[in-house]
């Protein structure tokens, strides 16, 4: 709907020359990405795959689970409008604020001292951008990453019918080379946080192979969709699911973004086996196929799906 201001997209416009020059800007960062985006982020040409070898690593994990009787579940994360929502200060040293963004924060039941806790944290992205391991350069010095950041910082467009500019703090500019790859820094350095959180809260994915070694599996993402594995016991499976949804949505929303929990967006698959299953499965059904879901200062509703 045109009319909804929340439906906005920024683009740049620019000339052919201003299209080659971004080709070759996009060329120079791109190592720079490739080294700081995860081995399970797939799209763009990172981790040197697209949205078929993201399905392979999905039906991998199932197969697994299948195959040693364990109880497992799949989170398929869904953002709203998540390349506009996107926050540059999470991978761009941006000197302005944005109001908006800690508002939705305060309004998400985030206490004031987490919310300045959360600006200060994401507004550092200098100490996210280490050095160059090799060279001993600074990323953030080179030319390529100035360059991309001073487009991203000063994103000034003219629009027709009104006598002033307009300026965007907000989004990856849409349309230009550049918007993949600022697009997925910004959600590598959320993914990071993701598992930080997984971790603290003892929710991530480890299992022991035949041989006795421990083998984790990780979030898989294609741009902006993004599934998390589950495993764990039948009867726990169902709230360790909900527990995990939970924390993505507070990791997504200190970064600006935000989950959908309407039907067919965020949504999970329960894959029940073991001792305790048939009873697992049958209460899941007695819920009505749904989790609750705490999310800040209300409750959201996860949808089991088959």
């Amino acid at each position: 709907d045109v009319y909804k201001r929340q439906a906005y997209r920024d683009v740049m416009l620019a000339d052919d020359d201003g299209k080659s020059l971004f080709k070759i800007i996009r060329t120079a960062v791109f190592p720079l990405a490739s080294s700081l985006v995860s081995a399970t982020q797939f799209g763009s040409g990172f981790s040197g795959g697209e949205c078929a070898i993201a399905h392979l690593a999905v039906q991998l994990f199932i197969d697994y689970a299948r195959e040693s009787h364990i109880s497992s579940s799949l989170v398929f994360v869904d953002l709203i409008q998540a390349f506009a929502s996107m926050i540059r200060k999470v991978c761009l040293r941006d000197p302005c604020g944005d109001e908006q963004w800690l508002a939705a924060l305060r309004q998400a039941g985030f206490p004031e001292e987490d919310v300045n806790e959360i600006y200060g944290a994401i507004s550092n992205s200098i100490e996210w951008l280490e050095d160059d391991p090799i060279t001993g350069s600074s990323y953030t010095n080179s030319y390529p990453f100035a360059f991309s950041a001073s487009v991203y910082r000063n994103s000034w467009f003219s629009t027709e019918s009104l006598l002033n500019v307009v300026k965007s703090n907000r989004g990856s500019g849409a349309g230009t080379p550049l918007a993949d790859v600022i697009f997925a820094l910004s959600i590598s350095r959320v993914l990071h946080g993701l598992r930080v959180r997984l971790e603290a809260d003892g929710l991530l994915t480890t299992v022991v192979d035949p041989d006795g070694r421990p083998l984790s599996f990780s979030d898989i993402s294609y741009h902006d969709d993004l599934v998390i594995p589950c495993v764990a016991p039948a009867s726990e499976i169902v709230s360790k699911t909900s527990a995990v949804a939970a924390a993505a949505f507070y990791v997504f929303k200190c970064f600006g973004y935000s989950l959908n929990f309407t039907k067919g967006k965020t949504e999970a698959i329960a894959l029940f086996a073991g001792k305790g299953s048939t009873a697992a499965s049958k209460q899941l059904y007695r819920d009505g196929q749904t989790a609750a879901v705490i999310t800040g200062g209300t409750t959201d509703v996860l949808r089991f799906v088959s």
